[in-house]
């Protein structure tokens, strides 16, 4: 696959980890090798794009990989929060 990737002082990625930071879902911005749809945003209609889960990265498909009810409300809420950030 194409590679992708959007720089860590890039609007997006910033005001998102903002605001899902008031849930306690996000963390540290980071570069991750993996293969995703990312690269087509990009590629197909130029948009930027960051990929987002609301659990431990750890455990991202793995065997025992979870999202529990609160990491998933919360991170939740801080995607809406960002939205409405973002769009106004």
């Amino acid at each position: 696959n194409d590679s992708y990737e959007i720089p860590g002082d890039h609007p997006l990625p910033v005001t998102l980890n903002e605001a899902v930071l008031n849930y306690e879902a996000g963390s540290e911005i980071f570069g991750w090798n993996v293969s995703c749809d990312a690269r087509l945003y990009k590629r197909l209609a130029d948009l930027p794009t960051v990929v987002f889960g609301a659990a431990d990265i750890s455990e991202a498909h793995s065997d025992h990989e979870r999202v529990s009810m609160t990491e998933l409300v919360n991170g939740a809420k801080g995607l809406a929060l960002h939205m409405v950030n973002w769009c106004g």
